[in-house]
């Protein structure tokens, strides 16, 4: 099976490793190599390289924090996932991908994000 994430999906690898890992939060770069290279994932035809150099995650936040953030009305009041440089889909994309997981998830939601598959 391929996992192929369309251009506006860049930020979903950290969501579906939360989703395959009971909630976890990734711990570092490695954890989402595994999932990244397990499925055959590919953002756009980036390599695990070159998406780990154009992406910052902030491998230390609480997703039980983030949780709670993000059920809070308002603008997203963290920033644990963005793009290093200022691209096109970049800005508060990251988080606000992050806030919806989480609100969808206390609504009862656990479809899978748009992540398009292939087999």
């Amino acid at each position: 099976m391929t996992i192929t994430m369309p251009s506006g999906a860049r930020f979903d690898l950290v969501t579906e490793y939360m989703r395959e890992h009971e909630g976890e939060w990734p711990r570092s770069w490695d954890d989402l190599r595994e999932l990244y290279e397990a499925k055959g994932a590919r953002v756009s035809d980036w390599t695990f390289e070159k998406y780990q150099s154009r992406m910052f995650i902030d491998f230390t936040a609480d997703p039980k924090e983030l949780r709670t953030l993000s059920l809070r009305p308002g603008p997203v009041k963290f920033n644990a996932i963005k793009a290093r440089r200022a691209l096109g889909w970049a800005g508060g994309a990251g988080n606000e991908t992050l806030r919806n997981y989480f609100r969808l998830e206390a609504q009862g939601h656990t479809e899978e994000s748009n992540v398009e598959t292939t087999d």
